[in-house]
């Protein structure tokens, strides 16, 4: 496998820190009330992206969460017009808003990615992937330094700046890094390698979603119901945990930020229409506590 630059990395907590599947800790979560949605019980949740702001996706169009005062109904303002992919995920870099990010989303045989100011059609790219399809993605655009053992020899040196990306493919969580050759605003033009598998501390039949930061923390919500959480830039499992959220809320996205928190949208199937449940801190991280 060496020969061939393909890793396999141990990401398990040994001995004195290993845990039974059984003591996955609970993640607790409070609903965000009074957030003023768009057309009301009929607006469609399809992601939710977190770059200073959190921003909302529909099928339509999307926007920017506003908090006002105390007591106050957040609002939800119409940011850009456009029909956006059903799991459309957001790469940003550090400290940038969403509009200096890109979008990415799976395609057939590959990613489709663009930058979320510019056009879909017109200023994106199609990147094909080496393997098998994945059915959602994530990503993140961070100092290639950090993911010399993810990129293939050919590529290592070519750029200051890479896309990390990681993705469902039915049966394991790939993940591979991609230069940006031309800036981080800039869609990639080479092909996705994966480089190695997020182990999963046990076999699941799909992924809800995917969440990548610039910070090289992957976080998947699996169809078992568990949260699992791991650091790529130091090869280790943060933890497994089982989120604590209404029955009656049905995720499809979600994001962190230190600004807002860890903010998950979905549906609710009891009222209809879209609901956000929040936690203000990460359990792996005691540092990370967001204001709002």
């Amino acid at each position: 496998l060496k020969e061939v630059h393909i890793y396999q990395v141990d990401f398990q907590q040994h001995p004195a820190g290993e845990r039974r599947l059984c003591e996955a800790q609970v993640w607790s979560f409070n609903k965000v009330e009074n957030v003023d949605w768009p057309h009301g019980s009929f607006f469609r949740p399809q992601g939710i992206f977190c770059a200073g702001d959190f921003y909302v996706a529909s099928p339509f169009a999307l926007y920017r969460g506003q908090q006002g005062d105390a007591g106050d109904a957040v609002k939800l303002e119409e940011v850009q017009r456009a029909r956006l992919p059903r799991a459309v995920s957001a790469a940003c870099s550090p400290d940038s808003g969403l509009l200096d990010c890109l979008f990415l989303a799976t395609t057939q045989d590959g990613l489709e990615i663009w930058p979320a100011k510019g056009s879909r059609s017109g200023d994106g790219a199609s990147l094909r992937l080496a393997d098998r399809p994945w059915q959602l993605a994530t990503g993140s655009t961070v100092s290639c330094a950090k993911v010399l053992q993810l990129l293939p020899p050919d590529e290592v040196g070519l750029a200051e700046w890479c896309l990390l990306l990681a993705g469902w493919d039915g049966q394991s969580i790939p993940i591979a890094a991609v230069p940006l050759l031309h800036g981080v605003s800039k869609p990639p033009t080479h092909s996705v390698r994966p480089g190695l598998d997020a182990p999963l501390k046990e076999e699941t039949k799909g992924a809800v979603a995917l969440h990548l930061d610039s910070h090289g923390q992957l976080i998947a919500l699996l169809s078992t119901g568990y949260i699992e959480a791991w650091d790529l830039f130091a090869s280790r499992s943060l933890g497994r945990w089982r989120p604590q959220w209404p029955e009656s809320f049905q995720p499809v996205g979600f994001c962190q930020d230190a600004n807002v928190g860890f903010l998950v949208i979905g549906h609710d199937t009891d009222r209809g229409g879209a609901s956000i449940s929040m936690s203000p801190g990460l359990p792996w991280n005691a540092t990370f506590q967001a204001a709002w």
